[in-house]
């Protein structure tokens, strides 16, 4: 008895069932070992950051200290051995208060000379000031005593004329009487100019004398600084800060004995990491953290000098600090460079560097797989960097540090 057969039609659609169950199973056993080939990672133990749109702040990181911004450095001014002092590190002084005494006996012998020899110059002045007038008066009194031989001889002069015509005196009386007028009217004008060669003797001499007493007084004034200087004294209101010297203890000039600062007038003394300071700029806003509160200020200084691979940025408070500011207080601060408006950011990834592209891994939306991405990074802050190309709003990306799966592309998370 013949069979019935199943429509060709039928059949075929049969096999094509089984060629897709076939090809299915196939795909989902491969998907399955390439799942369980990719590396396992505790997920607990990753740090996960999520892709977000909106403005970000740029700013860098910088550490460092509070510092007075005016600070006193006491020298000695003069060689001498310390006899008491009479301020320590952390006293509060005013302005001309004594710190520190000291004793020199060769600088006050010194003192002394100098005294007595302007006493001296003094006393030499005042000596020849008398001498060069009694001699210009002196002379003044010879050339009265001239004039008054000259008009008497003048009268004789004119009377010999008289008697000379009336035969009473003689041609030769006559003759002897004209030769002592003129005599007389040449020694009154040697003397008159003889006055006046005193009286400029008198002025140079005078001069050149106040000029030695000028020079003498130099000398004691300098003297007695030095014996002034003996008493160290603060040259402004401040706290003590350092104090370099002990009683006994020898100093030469220019050797430093203490540093008086003002407490009440702080500013920040940061340092920046080299590669992190190039856009700083004088003006921009810094928030400080004397971890004790915070306060506001500006940046006033960008050394341009690089030691030990960071560069020193001044900045000076805006407002007040804190209470518990003081001078060398260890500090935070972070440097405003600028604000971005509308764009995609991320929390800096480890070893990512800013304005290059890098790999991170995608986390999908099941949480337990992550994929490697290529992603291109923008301008960056302290915590956050700018992303260009490679992620979108929301994406969850891997922070932490994935070198040691560099050579894969996927990760499982557990």
């Amino acid at each position: 008895m013949d069979l019935p057969r199943a429509p060709r039609h039928r059949r075929r659609w049969w096999l094509a069932i089984v060629g897709a169950a076939v090809a299915l199973g196939a795909a989902t056993l491969s998907l399955t070992r390439r799942r369980d080939a990719a590396p396992s990672i505790d997920a607990g133990s990753l740090v996960v950051g999520t892709v977000a749109r909106g403005p970000l702040v740029r700013s860098v990181l910088g550490y460092g200290t509070l510092v007075p911004e005016e600070v006193q450095w006491v020298v000695a001014v003069t060689p001498a051995r310390a006899r008491r002092v009479l301020s320590r590190v952390g006293a509060v002084v005013g302005k001309d208060d004594v710190l520190v005494e000291l004793d020199n006996p060769d600088l006050e012998l010194a003192a002394l000379d100098a005294e007595q020899k302007l006493a001296g110059a003094e006393a030499d002045l005042l000596s020849l000031g008398v001498t060069l007038e009694s001699g210009r008066l002196a002379q003044r009194a010879v050339i009265a005593t001239l004039r008054g031989d000259l008009a008497q001889a003048e009268r004789h002069d004119r009377a010999g004329d008289a008697l000379q015509d009336g035969g009473v005196l003689s041609r030769f009386d006559r003759d002897d009487a004209r030769d002592k007028r003129g005599g007389l009217a040449a020694r009154v004008t040697i003397e008159e100019q003889r006055l006046s060669v005193l009286g400029r003797g008198k002025d140079a001499l005078l001069a050149a004398q106040r000029t030695q007493l000028a020079r003498l007084r130099a000398i004691a004034a300098f003297r007695r600084q030095q014996i002034a200087a003996l008493r160290v004294r603060a040259a402004a209101d401040g706290v003590v800060q350092e104090m370099r010297i002990e009683p006994g203890q020898w100093v030469t000039p220019g050797a430093l004995i203490a540093r008086v600062a003002r407490g009440d007038r702080l500013k920040a003394e940061i340092r920046v990491a080299e590669t992190q300071a190039s856009e700083i700029r004088v003006g921009e806003t810094v928030r400080i953290d004397t971890h004790a509160g915070l306060a506001d200020g500006h940046v006033i200084h960008v050394d341009p000098a690089v030691q030990n691979g960071s560069i020193r940025v001044d900045v000076a408070v805006d407002g007040g600090l804190p209470g518990a500011a003081r001078p060398d207080l260890s500090i935070d601060a972070v440097i405003e460079l600028e604000r971005l408006d509308d764009v995609l950011h991320l929390p800096r990834p480890a070893l990512a560097q800013p304005g290059r592209a890098t790999s991170l891994f995608r986390i999908d939306r099941r949480g337990d797989e992550a994929a490697r991405v290529r992603v291109e990074l923008g301008r960056a802050s302290v915590l956050d960097v700018e992303i260009k190309t490679g992620l979108e709003e929301g994406d969850r990306v891997i922070l932490s540090d994935t070198t040691a799966h560099d050579q894969t592309d996927r990760l499982r998370l557990r």
